[in-house]
């Protein structure tokens, strides 16, 4: 389980550390540097400094979180200057929180991202926004061939000591088929509160299942966390793109194959070109399958194939979806 953190700002209103010493007075913790949301917390001073320390730890004493995902950082990368400089504060957090507690995941909103968030900062991953409209650009068919040569491979985390922290998180309910549910208008309840009956509902459920099977996936496939990748096969006619990851000298290749089309091929009638690496074939991953809202039979299970001389794997590749088939011998 992860918590979203915001350590960026304070609100104007409701705000228990606003007046804390002095009534209507910003007190000890903030200062006049504003964020679009209300006041920036004084990120120079210990005491502010060991209460994030603290508010961070807390998450994982009483709750037992997995991990945190820091709001905004770039409003914090901004405050500069020689005393209140919000990196350092950055750095002074991740460095303390990891001491106490190592096998926590740490993921920052560092929107545009860049890789210093991650090696200088001490986070270890950030979003990719960008790559994630991208996506979104594809799959409604807007140059879906282009936008995914564009994105694939696009991954921003410290895979040394963390690598499974690149992929392993969804973006803002969308793990449940909830994306946009923040919004910039009042919900009934005069904010924007997460909806769990409908994270629950059967649409919420189906999406739950496919983001804990892709995230399994990750973690049982090394080849996807590897460095090494091509492109094996552009069909701009149908809209689909197939990419291959593999980590050399340790053997095996994951195939990932991606329909953003609206055709569905059925009886192992698609051939993907493998590339150099040719053998059997086993799905591992199928977005279309019925437990995902799909339909049964929409992939290729119990179905093994081998790259044929032509250089091809020939599968089912159900309309709207990724199959991921990893080399077996």
């Amino acid at each position: 389980m992860l918590f979203d953190v915001v350590f960026n700002h304070a609100a104007d209103a409701d705000n228990s550390l606003w007046g804390m010493e002095v009534p209507d007075d910003k007190g000890i913790y903030l200062q006049d540097w504003r964020r679009p949301w209300g006041h920036a917390p004084a990120y120079w001073k210990d005491e502010v400094k060991a209460f994030f320390v603290d508010n961070a730890e807390m998450y994982f004493g009483e709750y037992g979180a997995d991990g945190l995902r820091f709001d905004a950082t770039r409003y914090i990368e901004e405050v500069r200057g020689l005393d209140n400089d919000g990196w350092r504060f950055l750095q002074h957090l991740t460095y303390a929180v990891k001491q106490a507690h190592p096998d926590k995941l740490f993921i920052a909103e560092h929107l545009p991202d860049h890789e210093s968030i991650v090696f200088s900062a001490g986070f270890h991953a950030t979003w990719c926004a960008s790559a994630h409209h991208e996506f979104q650009r594809a799959a409604n068919s807007n140059d879906p061939i282009a936008r995914l040569k564009g994105i694939v491979g696009r991954e921003l985390g410290d895979g040394r000591r963390y690598p499974n922290a690149w992929n392993l998180v969804s973006f803002m309910g969308d793990e449940c088929h909830m994306w946009g549910y923040w919004h910039d208008s009042e919900d009934g309840n005069g904010d924007h509160r997460f909806d769990w009956s409908i994270a629950g509902d059967p649409v919420g459920m189906q999406m739950r299942r496919l983001v804990a099977a892709a995230n399994q996936v990750r973690w049982n496939n090394p080849c996807l966390r590897g460095e090494d990748l091509a492109m094996t096969h552009a069909d701009r006619d149908n809209g689909v793109l197939a990419f291959k990851r593999w980590i050399p000298g340790q053997g095996g290749a994951v195939l990932v194959i991606v329909n953003c089309g609206d055709r569905s091929f059925r009886d192992h009638e698609y051939g993907v070109r493998t590339g150099s690496q040719a053998g059997r074939w086993t799905q591992i991953l199928c977005t279309q399958d019925a437990e995902f809202g799909g339909w049964e039979g929409a992939g290729n299970a119990f179905y093994e194939p081998s790259t044929q001389g032509d250089g091809n794997v020939y599968i089912n590749l159900p309309q709207w979806s990724v199959v991921m088939m990893r080399l077996s011998d």
